[in-house]
């Protein structure tokens, strides 16, 4: 087990992983998190199982343990406990659909437990639920026992960045002058490519800028980067360190349904979006509030889905139009700011500081 940098104690342990199969849409809401709590004047440490996202960790100047395992291994928690123990922690937060609930049965015989996005499996194990989907609250949870956790659920609790902010949600412009194609980190299924060929395709945005996001982890060939960067109506952007400056500039957004739709809805922007791996297959449940398209991928490994494509195309056709676009934005207004991250870690403070109470009064 690896453990850089100073040792000193940590109030707050962020157990998460990044990397070219899960991306670094779970590093990136963690750090949200805890520049937030930092704020508060807590200190926070990371768990990692590799090395891969601890350079970007590193740079918000925090702590990381790096345990050397694989990334789907939250089972037993023995080393999770020794670095908690060590650090006297007295809260982990755990970001992975990989944890089990014996893992956090085991966590929760020394600290309190904290999860982003339980599972029906998990949430009864855990002390604290975060879930800020917008489609998973509590009738969701009604199916499990949660009446002792405390639950932090809704949109209003989506984790930005602290670039975010002080954003703004922006008005919606009578035509569409940017767009915005993003997948996030990884992009097995060359997705980028295919929806600038759709895009192309309706013959609406020829006047466009298409402002083209390649994540670091994606492998595209040179040849298809090389004709992107010669086409007047397309900015290339590999692997940019913040989407912040495309998504307060674009008029419409084509992305996968992670954490940028909810950046996106914050800041006002009609998005379209499909799902390229199993967890965000649940978004579905926002169509209405974002024009959703499906799960990308095909029935055979490395094929895409026809029919969301076609679907893609549709949304394309219907939100050229003005008034559509408009509609669509107009649903989150009420829904989603940039407050999310600080609203957790207030939260999570005062349960600190109860917890310290208590513990003085034995």
């Amino acid at each position: 087990m690896n453990t850089p940098g100073y040792r000193e104690p940590w109030d707050i342990a962020i157990r998460a992983d990044g990397n070219s199969f899960l991306g670094m849409g779970h590093i990136v809401r963690c750090l949200s998190i805890a520049l937030a709590l930092r704020e508060l004047g807590l200190t926070v440490g990371f768990m990692c199982a590799d090395q891969q996202a601890v350079d970007h960790i590193s740079a918000k100047g925090f702590d990381v343990v790096v345990f050397e395992t694989s990334f789907d291994d939250l089972v037993n928690a023995e080393a999770e406990l020794k670095v908690l123990s060590e650090r006297k922690a007295k809260l982990v937060i755990v970001d992975s659909r990989y944890a089990t609930p014996g893992y956090f049965d085991r966590l929760g015989q020394s600290v309190l437990t904290c999860q982003i996005t339980p599972s029906l499996e998990t949430a009864a194990h855990t002390d604290i639920l975060i879930n800020y989907s917008g489609y998973l609250g509590e009738q969701y949870y009604s199916q499990v026992d949660i009446t002792d956790k405390m639950c932090l659920f809704g949109m209003s609790y989506a984790p930005f960045g602290i670039d975010y902010w002080k954003g703004s949600r922006r008005p919606i412009s009578e035509k569409v002058e940017r767009i915005l194609i993003t997948v996030g980190s990884t992009d097995p299924l060359s997705v980028v490519p295919r929806v600038l060929e759709v895009i192309d395709a309706t013959g609406k945005y020829a006047h466009a800028i298409k402002d083209v996001v390649v994540g670091r982890f994606a492998k595209l060939p040179d040849s298809l980067l090389a004709e992107w960067d010669n086409r007047s109506d397309v900015n290339l952007h590999i692997a940019p360190n913040s989407l912040l400056e495309l998504e307060q500039v674009c008029d419409l957004a084509v992305c996968a349904a992670g954490t940028t739709i909810y950046e996106l809805l914050a800041f006002g922007v009609p998005v379209i979006c499909c799902a390229i791996v199993d967890d965000q297959l649940r978004v579905s449940e926002l169509d209405g509030v974002v024009s959703w398209c499906g799960d990308i991928r095909g029935d055979e490994p490395g094929r895409v889905n026809a029919g969301t494509m076609a679907r893609l195309s549709a949304a394309l056709e219907r939100l050229f139009d003005y008034p559509e676009r408009k509609e669509l934005a107009e649903v989150s207004a009420s829904m989603i700011d940039f407050s999310g991250a600080r609203r957790i870690a207030e939260r999570l403070h005062s349960q600190i500081f109860q917890l310290a109470k208590e513990n003085e009064g034995e």
